[in-house]
């Protein structure tokens, strides 16, 4: 079985996100995807992250049209930063029999030589990203090229991309790119106002 894991804050989870998961899916032919939202990333800083409840609850609004996609609470439950190398020592103890798929950012992919334990990262997952530009291509083909000689796997997926990031959602621009329960739900309870 192919496990696709899209680790995220999704803080909040947008169209762009389940757009980049559908191709992605589609690209590697994966049996389910794994939405695994982070408690806490080691490559971001935290500010203006709601509660983990809040994301979860998002997440379930914008994906549950999709019997394919899952989302996994391993990162939240674990209520400290987690680094994906442990995360997926424990879904591969999960899921012994299961081929992964790692989709990460343009960025991330760029500094995955940066992570914790990369190295072994790199033999246990098919990594994936998506280019943010055409400008994005070359430097990561160049990556690629890199972590291939070192017996790794990569996939650059091509897609029409969506030109929204949470930050934006977050000041209460381009909110069409929001599923609308996921909206109603940000409304509601009042979420990142202060971030306007």
């Amino acid at each position: 079985m192919k496990t696709a894991i899209f680790g995220g804050a999704f803080n909040p989870v947008h169209n762009g996100h389940v757009q980049a998961a559908l191709c992605l899916r589609n690209a590697v032919q994966a049996d389910r995807v794994l939405f695994m939202p982070s408690y806490l990333s080691p490559h971001k800083s935290s500010g203006a992250l709601v509660s983990g409840q809040h994301r979860l609850n998002m997440l379930r609004l914008a994906l549950r049209e999709y019997p394919f996609f899952e989302i996994s609470t391993l990162e939240l439950d674990k209520q400290d930063i987690s680094y994906t190398v442990e995360t997926v020592r424990l879904l591969r103890e999960q899921y012994p029999e299961d081929e992964f798929y790692l989709f990460i950012g343009a960025d991330m992919f760029l500094t995955f030589d940066g992570w914790r334990e990369w190295q072994s990262l790199l033999k246990q997952v098919t990594l994936c990203t998506v280019p943010r530009n055409h400008a994005d291509l070359a430097a990561l083909e160049q990556k690629k090229l890199q972590y291939e000689a070192l017996g790794g796997k990569c996939i650059l997926v091509d897609m029409p991309l969506a030109d929204i990031s949470s930050t934006e959602l977050r000041r209460g621009e381009k909110q069409e790119y929001l599923n609308c329960e996921v909206k109603q739900y940000i409304y509601e309870h009042n979420l990142y106002t202060d971030a306007r």
